[in-house]
């Protein structure tokens, strides 16, 4: 059975004339008698009774088209499947905040791809409002960004996890022996600053209010290069917990007061977003984003 040999054969069943159901199928009449014939000696019964302006469908007819009805509807939901698989195969152009270096973002985007190998997935490091700029004008799809910082409200903000900052030290120092330390045991410790931290303003208004100095003995964009130096006993810093990837850097809790982020994805209002966007939001919302137990 070939498929025209379906369409042709819907189109007699539908309008009851070879003739009509020829215009219908954009095909000369003889050419539609014909495969319905090939059909016919295929399947070993005749499946119309023939009449001089009229094409009635035998008994096996009916049982016939019940079954290639449904077969027909399963190609138009593949023709429908196919298109959105194309649809998806653009590029999604996704931008991350400095600073926010979770594993389980990698993880997402890694599943992501394995259940769209179509889509090629592009990355971009920039700052806040850089990203919320390249959002508004379709530069990019999504961003990952912290809820405190956005000011763009026409951009729609899609809560992921929040996560709690801790202090970071290396193996030797005297907050090993801490179940948590306040912001005042920092005063007069060395300093390792993250200079595009989202939090700096917030604690420089802790450390003032409270009287607290943080001697920064380290400035750096990267948080490799702030882990690297509290590994190698420089000093200590005040970091989001999942950022906190060398196993040879322990942290605890900071308290008096407590610090935390929302991390999320912001991107265009719900009609202006891709279908690839949309696919990419929806495999994050089923995304596991509990984070590992601190590091004693």
């Amino acid at each position: 059975m070939k498929l025209f040999q379906l369409k042709y054969f819907l189109a007699a069943a539908k309008t009851g004339n070879f003739t009509r159901a020829a215009e219908l199928c954009n095909v000369a009449q003889p050419s539609l008698t014909r495969a319905i014939k090939e059909l016919e000696y295929e399947l070993q019964g005749r499946l119309f009774a023939r009449e001089h302006r009229h094409n009635d469908l035998t008994p096996l007819g009916r049982f016939v088209r019940t079954y290639l009805e449904r077969i027909d509807n399963e190609l138009m939901e593949l023709r429908d499947a196919v298109r959105s698989w194309r649809n998806l195969g653009a590029p999604l152009r996704i931008g991350i905040l400095g600073g926010i270096t979770s594993p389980r973002i990698v993880e997402l985007i890694g599943d992501f791809s394995r259940a769209h190998p179509q889509v090629d997935v592009e990355l971009l490091d920039d700052d806040q409002a850089c990203l919320e700029r390249s959002i508004e004008t379709g530069k990019l799809d999504l961003a990952f960004v912290v809820a405190h910082r956005r000011s763009n409200v026409r951009l729609r903000w899609h809560p992921l996890y929040r996560e709690p900052y801790v202090v970071a030290f290396a193996d030797s120092h005297r907050f090993g022996g801490y179940a948590r330390v306040r912001l005042a045991d920092l005063h007069d410790e060395p300093y390792l600053d993250q200079v595009i931290g989202d939090v700096r303003d917030e604690l420089a208004m802790a450390c003032a209010h409270q009287g607290i100095a943080l001697k920064a003995a380290y400035r750096s964009n990267r948080n490799e290069r702030i882990l690297e130096a509290v590994a190698a006993g420089a000093g200590v810093a005040v970091l989001p917990r999942s950022s906190v990837l060398l196993n040879s850097v322990r942290v605890r809790p900071l308290v008096e007061p407590q610090i935390d982020r929302e991390v999320g994805l912001l991107g265009a209002p719900g009609p202006e977003q891709s279908r690839t966007a949309q696919a990419f939001l929806v495999q994050a919302s089923r995304h596991e984003w509990s984070l590992d137990e601190q590091r004693e």
